[in-house]
């Protein structure tokens, strides 16, 4: 009845990563949704009990502080208050005046267990008389050390539940294009699906400047992994090659752009035109690819054939150059086939 919660916990600096999501907005979730916020100082956590103050200076049955004398010594870390833990979540730092509950965690495997007084009780096999008299008491930090000044914790010492954050609407998708817009890019019969996703991302997240809004509210890097996300679901479950799907952020970045010379490739003006007008090197690349294979040039329709071709523009590695090919090959129009 009373047993203590068993977990899996993730850092902060984890949450953000994996989710894709700020610290204001975790500290929006923990003040309307009550998420739980454990705390693992570096330093040994010496918690105790007393008698919560509604019962203190009047008499029951039970209310004794902490009957049983228990040892405490084997917890580590421990939940705080909301008002506690929204202080902890934006500041990186420990200003509490006692912890909610008593957690155990293990850094490596990351289970972590919960205890209130009560639970305490049970896990040490404490009977109907001790349930009732815990009820009444609650943890407090013993010596003085916590509650009394603030503490450096940092992102890795403060931890969230994995299955409340896993029920949280904080993921990558919020950045992902809301609808298939190419507005620039003029496609033709030979436009595959994939061909034209590479153009909706890079219209979303570099054209219409996503990815710096990403960067500045999150933080640098975090854009281009959004970007990689939104091609994994976009093209996963063998909708794409695996070649394609590991390479598209790199087709699509403009910092690459000094590695090609799209006229040792034979890009026409005409060509130029019918791509987006920023659009990258490579992307434009693909998409002559695509047409002559179409036209049917021998040279692109396969993979041996085709990469020489690319390389003619500047280093196209083997990687790269089944990715294109993967691209290029798929069916026009059809959609993830």
């Amino acid at each position: 009845m009373f047993s203590s919660r068993q977990d899996v916990c993730l850092s902060l600096s984890e949450v953000m990563r994996d989710f894709a999501v700020t610290k204001k907005m975790l500290l929006e979730s923990v003040s309307s949704k009550g998420l739980t916020v454990i705390v693992c100082p570096y330093g040994k956590v010496s918690l105790g009990f007393r008698l919560k103050e509604d019962c203190r200076g009047r008499c029951s049955g039970v209310g004794q502080e902490d009957p049983l004398r228990l040892d405490l010594s084997e917890y580590n870390a421990f939940t705080l208050c909301d008002e506690d833990a929204v202080g902890v979540v934006s500041t990186g730092s420990l200003y509490a005046k006692k912890p909610l509950k008593a957690a155990r965690i293990n850094l490596y495997s990351k289970e972590v267990s919960i205890d209130c007084p009560v639970s305490a009780v049970c896990e040490r096999g404490g009977d109907v008389f001790s349930w009732k008299a815990y009820d009444e008491n609650e943890f407090i930090f013993t010596g003085g050390s916590l509650s009394q000044k603030g503490i450096e914790l940092g992102e890795e010492r403060v931890f969230f539940l994995k299955s409340e954050v896993d029920g949280l609407e904080i993921h990558w998708e919020r950045f992902f294009p809301e609808k298939d817009s190419v507005s620039e890019y003029e496609a033709g019969p030979w436009s595959t699906q994939l061909l034209i996703d590479l153009n909706i991302a890079f219209e979303h997240f570099y054209s219409n400047g996503v990815l710096e809004e990403i960067e500045e509210e999150w933080k640098k890097g975090e854009g281009k992994n959004t970007i990689a996300k939104w091609f994994e679901e976009r093209w996963g479950d063998g909708v794409a090659p695996k070649y394609s799907v590991e390479k598209a952020c790199e087709i699509i970045d403009p910092d690459n752009n000094c590695l090609y010379d799209l006229t040792l490739f034979g890009v026409s003006e005409e060509d130029l035109r019918r791509n987006q007008s920023k659009a990258t090197k490579l992307m434009v690349m693909v998409d002559v690819a695509a047409k002559r294979k179409y036209e049917r040039d021998r040279l692109y329709a396969q993979e041996k054939t085709l990469v020489p071709e690319l390389g003619k523009a500047g280093k196209v590695t083997q990687k790269l150059g089944y990715a294109i090919s993967g691209i290029v090959k798929r069916t026009p129009f059809r959609g993830r086939s």
